[in-house]
C-alpha cells in the first residue's frame, strides 16, 4: 500500500526515490527542463521519445539522449514498430560509456498522425500481438528494467486498457503506464482514471497512471482511488517545474527559474538555436500572468538570450 507520494518504490533492479514522475513530452523533456524538475523534487524523468530507427542512422537522434551532468539517472523512451530495430537500439542504449541511463522505456501510445502513421505510437494498440512481440524483443536485448506508456485505447470510447496491461506482463515488461485518453482523444477532454485503476486490477507489476494531474495533493488522490503505484506528471509540469516542490513560487523565484533554464539550453543549442526554442517555453511561464496575450507578443520578438531574459523579468518582476 502506497503510504506517501514520497515513498521509496522499484521498477526492477532499479530503486525510484518516490512517486512523481516527469512525463517524456517531445520538444519540450530535453536535458534542462529534467534537471529543473529534479531540482524541485520529481523523482524520475523520461528523455524526450526517440525513434529507435534514426537512433540507428542517425547522429542527430542521439541528440536527444544527451544526459546534463547535474542530472540523476533516468529511462530513456524509444518508440518504433519493428521487434529487432527496436531491441538493437535498446542494446546500443543500454551499452553506451554514460550508465546515468538505467531503464528503457517503450512508447506505445504517442498520438501524433505522423508517428500512427507509421504503425508506431498508439497504432500498436490495435495490433497487440506485435506490440507483446516488441517488448518481449527489447527485454531479451537489455538487462536493465524494460517499461511501456500506452493510452486506454485507440478509438473514442475504446478501453483496452487491461487486455494490454495484461499484455505487457506476460511479455516482459517491468512497469506500465497508462494514459487515461483514447488516441482519437489526444489530449482533449479529461483522462479516464479507471481505466488505470482497471489496468492495475489485472496485473502485478507496478502501474503508473497518467492524466490531467496538477498538484501533488491530486497525484496522491488518484493513487488512493486507482491503486495505481505511482503518477506521471505532463502538461501540467510545462512553465510550472514547482508542482513538484508543492508550492507557489514568488514572482522572484519564478525569474530565477527562467534565469536558469535559458542559460542551461543557451549552454545546450547554442543562442542562435536555443531562442526560437525557449520562446515557446517561456510562453509556459507566464500563461497565467496578467496581459499574457501581450507577454507572448514581446518573448516572440526577442532575438538574443540576454533580451528575452531582459522581457521576461519585465513580465514576472515588473519593468
Amino acid at each position: 500500500m502506497v503510504r506517501s507520494i514520497d515513498q521509496k518504490w522499484n521498477i526492477g533492479s532499479v530503486v525510484l526515490p518516490g512517486r512523481m514522475l516527469l512525463a517524456p513530452m517531445a520538444g519540450i523533456t530535453d536535458q534542462a527542463m529534467r534537471l529543473i524538475c529534479a531540482q524541485m523534487g520529481c523523482h524520475f524523468s523520461y528523455t524526450e521519445m526517440v525513434s529507435a530507427k534514426g537512433y540507428l542512422m542517425s547522429a542527430k537522434s542521439a541528440e536527444l539522449l544527451q544526459i546534463h551532468p547535474e542530472e540523476p539517472p533516468l529511462a530513456a523512451q524509444i518508440f518504433g514498430s519493428d521487434p529487432q530495430t527496436m531491441a538493437e537500439a535498446a542494446k546500443r542504449i543500454q551499452d553506451r560509456e554514460d550508465r546515468r541511463i538505467v531503464m528503457l522505456d517503450i512508447n506505445m501510445g504517442c498520438p501524433a498522425v505522423k508517428i500512427v502513421r507509421n504503425g508506431d505510437g498508439s497504432a500498436l494498440m490495435q495490433n497487440l500481438p506485435l506490440a507483446g512481440r516488441i517488448i518481449e524483443a527489447v527485454v531479451r536485448a537489455v538487462e536493465m528494467p524494460v517499461t511501456v506508456k500506452t493510452r486506454m485505447g485507440f478509438f473514442e470510447g475504446q478501453n483496452v486498457s487491461a487486455a494490454f496491461a495484461k499484455m505487457a506482463e506476460d511479455s516482459g515488461a517491468a512497469a506500465l503506464t497508462m494514459h487515461g485518453r483514447t488516441r482519437e482523444q489526444g489530449y482533449a477532454g479529461t483522462a479516464n482514471w479507471e481505466a488505470v485503476r482497471q489496468a492495475k486490477q489485472v496485473v502485478s507489476i507496478p502501474v503508473i497512471g497518467n492524466g490531467d494531474v496538477k498538484s501533488k495533493a491530486e497525484a496522491e488522490e488518484r493513487i488512493r482511488e486507482t491503486g495505481c503505484d505511482a503518477v506521471m506528471v505532463g502538461r501540467a509540469a510545462r512553465g510550472n517545474p514547482w508542482i513538484f516542490a508543492d508550492k507557489a513560487p514568488t514572482a522572484e523565484e519564478q525569474y530565477a527559474v527562467v534565469q536558469r533554464h535559458i542559460d542551461l539550453e543557451v549552454a545546450l543549442r547554442g543562442e542562435t538555436f536555443a531562442v526560437p526554442f525557449l520562446r515557446k517555453l517561456m510562453a509556459a511561464y507566464i500563461h497565467s500572468a496578467p496581459g499574457a496575450a501581450k507577454a507572448r507578443a514581446s518573448i516572440n520578438q526577442a532575438e538574443r538570450a540576454d533580451e528575452l531574459k531582459q522581457r521576461m523579468k519585465d513580465i514576472l518582476l515588473g519593468g
